[in-house]
């Protein structure tokens, strides 16, 4: 409508006034410049309404992160016409805060240019301040993360839905050559093209399915789970992974089954031997000493035949190349000229020299030998039957030392009592076809039982014939007794039932092998290696059996699967016959379609009993806990022990969803009844996790791996409970137990080192003393600050013999500086509130310094606020007694705990310690200055001395200096020193000069 021109001055007044009344901003821009912005729109900004005019256009008073809404044609300044558009977007406001708010905009025609007319509605204030420490937060929580996969042995990964990594993290990755992040954009299946199963796998994973694999990497083995990403919507966007490595594991099952393949390989030659003819037995001496040679990765076989005290040349010489065949032996050798090995063997012991550096000195002459022949480690083994020696066999490597283990002697053995009845069989064998006295004479010598017997036309077994003296003497009978008997006579009666068929055998293919167990006269079973021939002697069928005792074999046997398959200790099952117990149970239950239950048990600090009542007492404990288990499962399943304190239990069939958690229930309330061994009564919890098939796992490392994660969570519960396996359980309790493992393996190796940061006197510029500050040299990570493993260290009781270490180490550096003439100066040490509350605390560090011979007067120790009023009575005593013997104390980080001040005056402190986080802005925050000013009062009004740490600037120093602050320590003088650079400082310059000048005198720098 028309407005007369008299009162539109008065409407546009009107118009203004309402603007400015509204309480959400209103504001017109042209798309270049802002026209007009309202009260409102004023406060939203924190900026006048002249200001916000000197904008060149709208998009200034908006974050960078929101440009990409400019595409619309009102925030280029388009002089088209567009709809109305509404968005939520954030205000920078003057302060540099962000104001979260709602922005609507419509264009309006205002005759030959267009404008628009925006309303801004408050949605939230986002300040920068708390905006920045999330952010900081959310950092040092990635950060922590990282450090704890970079930590962890294994291999964090994550895979596009095209397979390409977006992720690849972990010291897992150093066993690849890989660094952390290297292959990231990189194709997973281009990498590993090479390595079919692990592609199949990758492919599966990212078809979305969710499985665990174990896949090889050239020698390397890794067992990965993969997980599928979903979005929201369900909709797959690629996969995730952790990769363990298992190549250790892998390659102990493969040592275990290159053992089992090494019985079966001397099974098999053994009975090849006794059945072949006596013409070919060189042959096949040859051959075993070549297939068994070449299987241990010896380089050199000798079998030499002896001659009274004389070697000939070896009767049988195997190598594995030329290389290794070494030049011809003298045929004049005598073991006399070598008295070390000729007396073991006397004995009739098996040598074993892993090299010739760990002889005796008495056995010169062998060493020359061997260096000589150029054998680095060697196994001699004595041929031996009745008594006599007829030769020694030798397995030797020439390119590099071998360890000989208890097994492979055992195993050697057992080849030399082969390869004895062979030599025996050829040289018997030879002599009843040359005399009848020659026989008679090897016959009775022989080192086996040796029973002759006659066969009837029909196959009829008749009586034995002949036997050697030997055969009486294993069976109790006598010659005129045994001659009226026949084999039958011999046989156990639950193996009678089995003899036709063996003498079946004997007549139809000549001969005839199989171990049995033969009754002696007083009824004991004798097992035998029997090997039967036939054979014509003056026109009638004869057989000769060869009846080996295999007793010490048998129990070599049972030795070896004895420590392949239980535990030495408890006797129970070990991990390998748990696992194959555990795939067979899996087998019969998805055949029958039931559950069974893994349960994984460990106890409750155990470390803590090894460590106060010895050894000898945890393994009876841990004997006593097994004989518990086994009487609660009874025959009802499988227990064995991992190691260590770890055991586990399988529940085969699991009928009743209850069964699992009523076994663990009666598990820890039969191990609360004390145990009583050697006056002491020992009181154990345990924990334990539990995992079902088929719900939790389908095989058997995914159903213990998720077992054992259920039983660090019964730990983290506060112990001696039970927990049923969750999917929630995930990797981060895995990585934290990695992280623990890894601090109680560096407290073992000594991986701890102490630094200190020298403390100075403000009035002289002198070092008055220092802190010491516990650091971690991780063989992977590098050095390791505090921050990242003090918190696990006092969660886990892991603080107490860090803490002591970090004592003990500080009274001997202070003792070596004073035995050297080097000046000496107080060293403070924190005291973590586990080791401060220890009731032995007070002897302990008095034992200490007796050790270390340290004046108290040296030492100082610093508690917290938090620390000394945990239990301000027990505080004060003990600050007391040390104080008697000199110890200096000071209260750190004072302002940032709580304090009573009628105890902190009982308290005889020295000193207070004014935490960095106040001297950090103490020239910039009013409020922080004002907290100085009132600690450094305090402490003066209470006649103590006043520390300041976190000193790092000359403004900070110029504060602390003109307020009264007596000391300090920070950056601005020096970082924390290694012990070599501290030691450094205190033998160049004497205590009485200025500190700073003197450390940039060393090194034209301050020493850090």
């Amino acid at each position: 409508m028309n407005v007369p021109n008299r009162i539109k001055p008065f409407l546009e007044q009107a118009l203004l006034t309402a603007l400015n009344g509204l309480g959400e901003g209103v504001f017109v821009t042209d798309g270049t410049h802002i026209l007009f912005a309202n009260e409102a729109f004023c406060k939203l900004t924190g900026y006048s309404d002249e200001e916000i005019s000197l904008f060149g256009s709208l998009i200034e008073l908006f974050p960078e992160s929101q440009s990409a809404i400019w595409s619309h044609p009102a925030h280029r300044g388009s002089t088209k016409s567009v709809s109305p558009l509404k968005w939520s977007t954030c205000l920078k406001q003057k302060n540099h805060a962000l104001r979260a708010v709602e922005i609507s905009i419509t264009s309006l025609d205002a005759g030959h240019e267009t404008q628009w007319v925006g309303v801004a509605r408050d949605l939230v204030v986002v300040d920068t301040t708390q905006l920045k420490k999330a952010q900081d937060d959310l950092k040092t929580s990635q950060d922590r993360f990282l450090k704890i996969i970079s930590a962890a042995p294994l291999v964090v990964f994550a895979l596009d839905a095209n397979g390409n990594f977006t992720l690849s993290e972990g010291s897992g990755l150093q066993v690849l050559n890989l660094k952390p992040g290297q292959v990231v954009g990189r194709s997973a299946l281009e990498i590993y093209r090479e390595y079919p199963e692990l592609i199949r796998n990758l492919r599966r994973a990212l078809k979305g399915e969710s499985f665990t694999a174990t896949d090889q990497v050239g020698r390397l083995w890794f067992q990965i789970q993969y997980t599928p990403i979903l979005d929201e919507t369900g909709i797959f966007k690629g996969v995730t992974g952790i990769a363990v490595d298992m190549t250790d594991r892998k390659e102990m099952e493969q040592a275990l089954q290159q053992r089992m393949e090494f019985e079966k390989l001397i099974t098999t030659l053994s009975s090849d031997f006794i059945n072949l003819p006596v013409n070919k037995i060189d042959q096949g001496i040859q051959t075993s000493l070549d297939v068994i040679g070449r299987f241990i990765g010896a380089d050199r076989a000798l079998l030499f035949l002896s001659k009274g005290d004389q070697l000939d040349h070896p009767a049988y010489v195997w190598s594995s190349s030329p290389e290794t065949a070494g030049d011809t032996w003298r045929p004049d050798t005598f073991l006399s000229d070598y008295a070390w090995f000729s007396e073991k063997l006397r004995r009739r012991e098996v040598i074993y020299v892993v090299s010739p550096d760990e002889l005796p000195a008495e056995a010169g002459a062998e060493k020359r030998l061997m260096a000589a022949r150029k054998v680095t480690s060697v196994v001699v083994i004595p041929i031996l039957t009745g008594g006599r020696s007829l030769g020694i066999l030798s397995f030797s490597t020439t390119r590099g030392s071998k360890r000989w283990t208890p097994e492979d002697i055992a195993l050697f053995t057992i080849t030399g009592e082969m390869l004895t009845g062979a030599l025996e069989r050829k040289n018997a064998e030879l002599a009843i076809r040359g005399s009848e006295d020659k026989f008679r004479e090897l016959f009775n010598n022989a080192n086996d039982a040796i029973f002759l017997f006659g066969i009837s036309a029909e196959g009829i077994i008749g009586k034995f014939a002949e036997v050697n003296d030997l055969a009486c003497q294993k069976t109790g009978f006598t010659r005129e007794e045994l001659l009226q008997m026949t084999p039958y006579d011999l046989a156990a009666p639950e193996d009678l039932s089995d003899m036709p068929k063996f003498f079946k055998k004997l007549v139809d293919q000549g001969h005839v092998t199989y171990q049995k167990a033969h009754l002696s006269k007083e009824g004991h079973k004798i097992p035998f290696e029997v090997n039967s021939h036939v054979f014509t002697w003056n026109g009638q069928k004869m057989a000769q059996a060869i009846a080996r005792d295999v007793s010490d074999r048998k129990r070599a046997e049972e030795t070896i699967r004895r420590q392949a398959y239980y535990d030495v200790l408890t006797g129970l099952p070990n991990r390998t016959l748990f696992k194959d117990r555990l795939e067979q149970a899996m087998k019969t239950a998805l055949r029958n379609k039931q559950s069974l239950c893994v349960m994984m048990l460990d106890l409750d600090r155990f470390k803590t009993i090894n460590e106060t009542l010895g050894h000898h007492i945890g393994d009876k404990l841990l004997m006593g806990v097994a004989d518990r288990l086994l009487g609660i499962l009874a025959d009802n399943g499988t227990i064995a022990r991992f190691g260590g304190d770890e055991f586990t239990l399988l529940l085969p069939q699991v009928v009743q969803t209850e069964e699992p958690t009523l076994h663990a229930q009666r598990i820890i309330e039969t191990l609360a009844a004390p145990f009583k061994l050697d006056g002491h009564d020992l009181h154990v919890t345990t924990s334990i996790g539990m995992a079902s098939y088929p719900a939790d796992g389908e095989n058997p490392e995914v159903l213990l791996k998720n077992a054992e994660t259920a039983m660090y969570r019964a730990k983290e519960q506060g112990r001696n409970n039970f927990q049923l396996y969750a999917s929630i359980m995930n990797v981060s309790a895995f990585k934290q137990l990695l992280m623990e493992n890894s601090l109680r393996r560096a407290l073992e190796k000594q991986e701890f080192v102490v630094y200190l940061q020298p403390q100075i006197d403000l009035a002289t510029h002198r070092m008055i003393g220092a802190e010491a500050l516990v650091r971690w040299q991780h063989p992977d990570l590098g050095l390791v600050f505090p921050t990242e493993f003090i918190g696990l260290a006092e969660e886990t009781g892991l603080i107490v013999p860090i803490g002591d270490w970090v004592l003990e180490r500080v009274c001997k550096l202070g003792r070596q500086w004073r035995d050297k003439g080097l000046p000496s100066v107080c060293i403070s040490v924190n005291l973590s509130a586990r080791q401060f509350q220890q009731r032995n605390l007070v002897s302990r560090i008095a034992q200490i310094l007796d050790q270390t011979g340290l004046d108290p007067d040296y030492l100082g120790l610093e508690i917290t606020e938090s620390i000394a009023m945990k239990n301000a009575d027990f505080t004060i005593s003990a600050l007391n007694e040390l104080k008697k013997m000199g110890i200096h104390f000071s209260l750190d980080d004072f302002g940032t705990g709580y304090s009573s001040l009628s105890y902190l005056k009982r308290f005889p402190l020295e000193t207070l310690k004014i935490d960095r986080s106040f001297v950090r802005d103490i020239t910039t925050d009013p409020n922080d200055a004002a907290i100085v000013q009132a600690v450094i009062a305090l402490a003066h009004s209470l006649k103590l001395n006043v520390v300041a740490e976190g000193v790092e600037t000359e403004g900070q120093l110029s504060y602390l200096k003109g307020h009264g602050c007596d000391q300090v320590q920070g950056y601005y003088f020096s970082h924390p020193l290694s012990e070599e650079n501290f030691l450094n400082v205190l033998k160049e310059f004497p205590l009485d000069s200025d500190f700073k000048t003197r450390v940039s005198r060393v090194s034209g720098r301050p020493l850090l």
